[in-house]
């Protein structure tokens, strides 16, 4: 009898160890399930502002930080507008009316432009997991016997090296659990397509919205759409190239000027470190300068991560 227990839990012990990821890939894949779950028994999200700047900044914060709260609207500007006035208080009593207005006006932008950052790189980002996104979304949409809603659920759970399109897929589930509408679903896909913003990703949003709501049959259309992105990415590689000397250049060549302006002040006119920070930082011509060098210095950082930082699209 205890011979033959043992064989049994010998052999029961070797099953799970021959399964054993496949055995913890169910138990991540039935946590993670629990936890959608959970989510779509929340409340439900507050109304999107219909028109105008705060519907633009809604949608920016909502595609960047990932909230649905239309109070993080009123925070942008209420932290824009901090920054504006302290900015320009503090550079006007130094320099003068002129400058302050400019420099003001630039560090209030500030908030701004950070979002615009991260918004380009999760779009960059995003334009990468393409060819990955279509393809599990596809598959899983043969699975679920052409059901949009639980292809996409499936897909932000299993969907695996597309980190961006995850977080996407899991917005857009939670979202369609708690809405029915065609208007609703029309500004939830608006997002996506918002945060993806390419030629592929209004495809892919067009497809979803038609299989969603019209209940149209889209496998032909999302195969054509993975082989086109495929071509795109094999296009994309072959001829990608990195200008690494300008980025290095653009990066450090201007601190490195200015810590060689410190030294050559130094060593060839007479003067000490703090001498130095005295005319730089407390007179006007130096404070000028220092805030011109500074402003130019970041527009070129903006504009090279715009410019490098390139999608993948059709």
């Amino acid at each position: 009898m205890n011979i033959t227990n043992l064989i049994y839990g010998v052999y029961i012990l070797g099953i799970f160890l021959f399964q054993y990821s496949s055995i913890l890939n169910w138990g991540n894949f039935a946590k993670h399930r629990i936890r959608l779950k959970r989510s779509f028994k929340e409340k439900k999200e507050i109304a999107m502002p219909q028109k105008g700047m705060r519907k633009h900044i809604y949608i920016l914060i909502k595609a960047t930080m990932n909230t649905n709260s239309e109070k993080m609207v009123d925070v942008f500007f209420l932290f824009t507008g901090f920054i504006t006035i302290v900015s320009f208080y503090l550079i006007y009593r130094k320099i003068s009316l002129s400058i302050g207005i400019l420099a003001s006006g630039i560090f209030g932008a500030i908030p701004y432009i950070i979002l615009r950052i991260r918004l380009q790189l999760i779009r960059v980002n995003s334009s990468k997991e393409g060819d990955i996104l279509v393809g599990e979304l596809l598959n899983n949409y043969k699975i679920c016997y052409y059901n949009m809603k639980e292809a996409i659920e499936k897909t932000a759970i299993t969907i695996e090296n597309a980190p961006n399109s995850r977080r996407l897929l899991f917005d857009l589930s939670k979202g369609l659990n708690k809405t029915g509408s065609k208007e609703e679903i029309g500004e939830l896909l608006n997002v996506m397509r918002y945060s993806i913003d390419t030629s592929w990703g209004n495809v892919l949003t067009s497809n979803i919205y038609f299989a969603e709501v019209l209940g149209i049959k889209v496998t032909s259309s999302l195969v054509d759409l993975m082989e086109t992105i495929t071509r795109s990415r094999q296009a994309m590689e072959h001829e990608k190239r990195e200008n690494n000397e300008a980025n290095l250049m653009l990066k450090y060549l201007a601190p490195i000027c200015f810590l060689l302006t410190i030294i050559g002040a130094c060593k060839f006119f007479g003067f000490t470190l703090k001498k130095f920070m005295i005319y730089q930082f407390t007179t006007t011509t130096g404070i000028t300068w220092f805030l011109i060098v500074l402003i130019f210095y970041v527009i070129g950082i903006i504009i090279n991560i715009f410019l490098t930082k390139t999608k993948m699209d059709l």
